[in-house]
């Protein structure tokens, strides 16, 4: 059985994927590896770029499995995954990329971006969590999530609040995504079979799909029904069910 390694997105930690762990068979090898910036401790002060965290995941990952893995990452997570599957091809069987943004084409909206993630990182250096963690959940991005259990809202909130906040103003600085290079024309000769999953309601990443499908047409999209942007949380059993159905080709 090939192992499964998880890759979560911004204030979020392994516990994002709890759900869908659970519908995977017991024996399942899974790996959920906590991103740099994020957990109680503060950013490593030896991760600089982007492609360092990349670099570092890729040891880790080579750490625990000998054999090529199938890679899947959500929002950030999928970004990083993405320049993985593109830097390390021979460690990975296949990957699938939850919400994922192959990266901005200009040195203009790099730029842009930036200065947007330099006010949410401000906002973090000021220490309080609980006023960033309101507003970050205000976004556009997450209006149009489904109702979910009280359960799954209390699971999110305590996820994004468990982080020390000059952690997340690092991550943002370093792993936003004004610093990601842009991977759409790597990706038209990529090695490593890959599918994106982008929830129904997600207008904004279904568009960033579009993108990268009308670039490399060969690329399968799986759309999940009645769910926003953060499909782990909102359809993990949909999203078990993609990531095993896809173990047996492209």
């Amino acid at each position: 059985m090939i192992p499964l390694v998880l890759l979560h997105g911004f204030t979020g930690s392994p516990r994002t994927f709890d759900e869908l762990r659970q519908t995977l068979p017991p024996d399942r090898p899974v790996l959920c590896p906590l991103l740099s910036g994020h957990g109680g401790a503060p950013f490593p002060t030896a991760i600089g770029t982007f492609l360092d965290e990349v670099d570092r995941l890729a040891s880790a990952i080579a750490e625990w499995f000998a054999e090529p893995v199938h890679l899947a990452g959500y929002s950030l997570g999928a970004r990083l995954a993405l320049t993985l599957m593109l830097t390390y091809p021979e460690q990975f069987a296949r990957a699938t990329l939850v919400g994922v943004n192959s990266g901005l084409t200009t040195a203009a909206t790099r730029a842009g971006r930036r200065g947007q993630d330099a006010v949410w990182a401000r906002l973090l250096d000021q220490g309080d969590l609980i006023t960033f963690v309101d507003k970050w959940e205000q976004q556009p991005l997450f209006g149009t999530a489904l109702p979910q259990s009280s359960e799954r809202r209390a699971a999110q909130r305590w996820e994004r609040l468990e982080h020390d906040p000059r952690g997340l103003a690092q991550a943002l600085r370093v792993l936003g995504l004004g610093e990601m290079p842009n991977q759409l024309p790597h990706l038209k000769h990529a090695r490593v079979p890959c599918e994106l999953v982008v929830g129904e309601l997600d207008t904004a990443f279904r568009a960033h799909a579009a993108r990268i499908i009308e670039a490399c047409p060969h690329i399968p999209l799986h759309l999940v029904p009645d769910t926003g942007h953060n499909v782990p949380r909102e359809s993990p059993e949909a999203l078990a069910r993609i990531l095993m159905s896809e173990e047996n080709g492209p």
